[in-house]
């Protein structure tokens, strides 16, 4: 057992397994498989305690149970992605005020594998739903005069987030 599910961006970890017969002799092994492997912790008595992972990357826990010469294994992988994805810049953003309600705000390409969201706020009320955008967005359906904020929201892989906020537009 893994107590994170994967992705994870929390690198403190606790590695378990079990095995019904009790004359079999349980033993696992935590290693890093990505970016460079590594091993963590070779074939072990389980359960790995609570352990930090080093770094970043791709991880690989496997287990083996051996009783009377047979041998069974089982393995699961876990990311820890730690790292935020790369701020969302408005490459084009608009002077204000304006009455040209059709207005696209150009963005910087999202960060590789993060995925990206954008709402509106008017006049400092309840903002929209976040909805999905990429690398342009322009206000929403029926949108009306007042004071208009844009916000991207690149979340990675793990849950990490970065929230950038447009000006105001009038």
């Amino acid at each position: 057992t893994v107590d994170r599910t994967s992705p994870t961006r929390l690198a403190d970890v606790t590695f378990g397994a079990s095995v019904d017969d009790p004359a079999a002799t349980l033993q696992c092994r935590l290693e890093r498989t990505a970016p460079t492997a590594l091993v963590v912790y070779d074939w072990t008595t389980c359960p790995i305690a609570s352990t930090t992972l080093p770094a970043d990357g791709s991880y690989l826990f496997s287990a083996r149970a051996t009783d009377d010469g047979q041998t069974g294994t089982a393995s699961r992988n876990l990311v820890l992605d730690q790292v935020a994805p790369d701020a969302p810049t408005i490459t084009r953003a608009w002077s204000t005020p304006t009455n040209d309600a059709a207005l696209t705000w150009g963005l910087s390409a999202p960060t590789t594998g993060a995925t990206r969201t954008c709402r509106f706020t008017q006049d400092a009320g309840t903002p929209t739903a976040y909805a999905s955008c990429s690398t342009s967005v322009s206000f929403p359906a029926g949108a009306t005069s007042g004071l208009w904020v844009l916000e991207v929201r690149d979340v990675a892989e793990a849950g990490n987030a970065l929230v950038t906020a447009a000006p105001t537009v009038e």
